[in-house]
């Protein structure tokens, strides 16, 4: 179990049906990898000698949900681009699970989702079994990525262990 402190989002929303047949984002990834954007934010974190953390973070409604792609920009986010819009991303505790995998962004949400369970399982954490019915409904994705943008550094995902609220149907 790991504790993230309050975190600044910058990037845009993207939705179930821009998912590739796979299951994975993998095409608003790509994009958000070639923007200008991208690009010119990056530059200016490199320039301020702060990290490039890029983060989807996937928004659990209790019957949809929102895949944001963006960057985290806690330590100036000033830098974010007119377009982008900001979430802030609560402190907590949760699961990690690292991923070595080189072509993550084809992976399916539903496998990325199971690599942090299987790792709760593991350390014997529970965490909510519908994510759209805690009161922090997030699974993020944390791409460390190197100063020049051409190699991932660290690949992680987070889960909140968060409450799970009860909903009763009549």
């Amino acid at each position: 179990m790991i504790s993230k402190n309050v975190r600044i989002f910058g990037g845009l929303p993207h939705f179930p049906a821009e998912m590739a047949e796979n299951g994975s984002f993998q095409n608003a990834w790509t994009e958000f990898f070639q923007s200008p954007d991208f690009i010119e934010t990056a530059n200016k974190l490199t320039a301020q000698k702060l990290p490039i953390t890029a983060l989807g973070v996937i928004q659990f409604g209790s019957e949809k949900f929102i895949q944001w792609i963006g960057l985290d920009l806690t330590q100036c986010p000033k830098v974010r681009p007119d377009k982008w819009l900001s979430l802030e991303l609560p402190a907590g505790s949760g699961v990690e699970a690292k991923e070595a995998n080189l072509g993550w962004q084809i992976l399916p949400v539903e496998f990325s989702l199971q690599l942090v369970y299987n790792a709760a399982d593991k350390e014997q954490v529970v965490l909510p079994k519908m994510l759209g019915h805690s009161d922090k409904p997030y699974f993020i994705e944390e791409i460390e990525i190197s100063a020049d943008l051409a190699q991932v550094k660290e690949h992680r995902y987070f889960i909140y262990q968060g409450i799970e609220e009860e909903i009763f149907e009549d």
